[in-house]
């Protein structure tokens, strides 16, 4: 299994809030705090660049004494997310769709034009890591 990332959770009429808009760069969450794990990550499916699906079944915690001991301090405290293929794929079209509903639910007000910009570039994207990071958009 090889997970090329950046990925981001699909499925977006299930998502709690807007944070589940900005796709993962590594296998990591950054927090100690299960609910976080529970919420947003266990048992959830994300897409990668390529399109493929994965499924978040468990989490390693850091045995370092001093990632342990700093844990306060932002990016020190790694859990390693565990990921399995669920076969499946998931096509560009069908990723911008569900990324836009997302967008769309979240959306106010104040964030109305960068919304429709990001919608835009998300439509102008021609593959999925595109859609992800943003690169080729201008």
């Amino acid at each position: 299994m090889n997970i090329e990332f950046p990925i981001i959770r699909i499925d977006s009429q299930n998502w709690l809030d807007s944070e589940e808009l900005v796709p993962l760069f590594d296998g990591y969450m950054y927090s100690s705090k299960y609910q976080i794990y529970k919420d947003y990550y266990q048992y959830k499916e994300f897409a990668d660049c390529k399109g493929n699906i994965y499924r978040i079944i468990d989490r390693i915690l850091p045995t370092n004494f001093w990632r342990n001991i700093f844990r306060f301090l932002p990016g020190v405290y790694k859990v390693k997310l565990v990921f399995i293929s669920t076969s499946k794929k998931i096509e560009l079209e069908e990723l911008q769709r569900d990324i836009i509903k997302g967008i769309k639910r979240f959306d106010t007000n104040d964030t109305k034009e960068a919304s429709e910009n990001w919608i835009k570039e998300i439509l102008n994207s021609k593959n999925i890591r595109e859609v992800l990071t943003g690169e080729n958009n201008k």
